[in-house]
């Protein structure tokens, strides 16, 4: 059913269509899709703050073991621009552990960064030495007067988490220079199998987005969108599979009888990850060679948006 409302993605009139309803432990919530913007967002709307994404996060372990990068929109991004790098002042939003800044920085960058965990941001300054680190959002920090202006912002997966869209790419553009880029990246709402991945629903993920309208928010705050592509398909796609189908033994590992010793532990821990190869990576491979054949997006989406000159 449609309906005709303010867009809290666009802020214009718009059309919404209902689009589906999930119900959870924490209610229920209904994902619309605005026919100005092609934004999709679920309602009710509503981040439930720093505290609840620490709670569930995975920086904790970090506190004993070194971070390295192993995601692909990191890798690609420091494959391709490494040789440009020296002297360029960048910063990172949603930086989590800091170990891509600190390959950054090797390179010859003025690293900062943002997150909104302190666990993360902690073990970013004792495993990298970075200092230029905030537990701050980015409306908030670009709000500061003693920061400089960056040639390039980094906001991998974070844009999904945004309560408030638009003013988040308003407040990057703030903190751009002129004549800088920013590169973002969400998971292609396009995708096979997103319906698996309870990680991409309410309270966690609040926004969906394809290249339309991604395209469509950062052109409205004074971006021009150079290059959108697709990177960890496969990776997506496994971990789709094995949320449909888990077992739990990696669960069991770190939440089983103490009594049973680390070596067990580490035992079941092993064995549940070879389980998710084994169960994953067959169907995700043939759903990977389908999905190529007929067109279709997985995994992540990058997008590279560089300012727009103002026309006078």
């Amino acid at each position: 059913m449609d309906v005709m409302t303010v867009c809290p993605i666009c802020k214009q009139n718009g059309r919404l269509t209902n689009l589906q309803e999930h119900h959870n432990a924490y209610g229920k919530f209904v994902l619309y899709e605005c026919s100005e913007c092609r934004g999709q967002f679920w309602d009710p709307l509503r981040s439930r703050g720093p505290g609840w994404y620490e709670e569930r996060g995975s920086y904790g372990v970090y506190e004993a073991v070194v971070p390295k990068v192993s995601r692909a929109y990191h890798t690609q991004f420091l494959q391709r621009y490494q040789r440009s790098l020296q002297g360029k002042v960048v910063l990172d939003v949603g930086c989590g552990s800091g170990e891509f800044l600190a390959e950054l920085q090797k390179q010859g960058a003025q690293v900062w960064g943002l997150d909104f965990d302190k666990t993360a941001a902690a073990a970013a300054q004792k495993h990298f030495n970075l200092r230029n680190i905030f537990t701050a959002s980015v409306e908030e920090f670009s709000k500061r007067s003693d920061i400089p202006a960056f040639d390039i912002v980094t906001c991998f997966e974070v844009l999904q988490y945004a309560q408030d869209p638009r003013a988040f790419a308003q407040a990057l553009k703030r903190v751009v220079k002129p004549s800088g880029t920013v590169f973002v990246s969400v998971p292609a709402r396009e995708r096979m199998l997103a319906m698996f991945d309870q990680w991409d629903f309410p309270p966690n993920h609040l926004t969906r987005w394809n290249g339309e309208s991604i395209a469509r928010l950062f052109s409205s705050c004074g971006f021009r969108v150079a290059a959108i592509n697709h990177v960890e398909s496969l990776r997506m796609l496994m971990g789709s599979v094995n949320g449909r189908f888990r077992l739990g033994l990696v669960k069991k590992s770190a939440s089983g009888p103490k009594r049973q010793g680390g070596s067990f532990s580490k035992s079941l821990y092993i064995l549940g990850r070879w389980k998710e190869c084994i169960l994953g990576l067959i169907p995700a491979l043939i759903l990977l060679a389908w999905s190529k054949a007929s067109g279709r997006k997985n995994g992540t989406m990058v997008v590279e948006c560089n300012v727009q000159e103002s026309r006078t």
